[in-house]
């Protein structure tokens, strides 16, 4: 099997997660599983770019990855039931110190 990094993501929906207005506001509680496959015969997240100095950079500055990531109702990959796809990107945007810009669809 592909390696595989099922993250446990809860998200929480920013208008209804601020805080319950006084008419009696409610929150919502999303639990999925994000699953960034980057090995095996089909990845998920791939890379298309990289600067010169990826290769030698303690933080990957440089590096671009773009993906279309399944997203599932529990961990296993394989036999959860789907729930749709992140798609989207990942750069490695710091050249010192580790930072990640992502942008992604749900």
């Amino acid at each position: 099997m592909a390696a595989a990094a099922a993250v446990p993501l809860v998200l929480l929906l920013a208008a209804a997660a601020a805080s319950p207005a006084a008419g009696g506001g409610k929150q919502t509680h999303i639990k999925l599983y994000w699953h960034d496959v980057v090995s095996g015969p089909s990845p998920t997240a791939v890379q298309v770019a990289q600067a010169a100095v990826t290769n030698t950079s303690k933080t990957g500055f440089g590096l671009v990855r773009v993906i279309d990531d399944p997203l599932t109702e529990g961990p296993d990959l394989n036999s959860s039931t789907p729930l749709g796809r992140a798609q989207g990107t990942y750069i490695a945007a710091g050249r010192d110190e580790v930072v990640v810009i992502g942008e992604v669809q749900l």
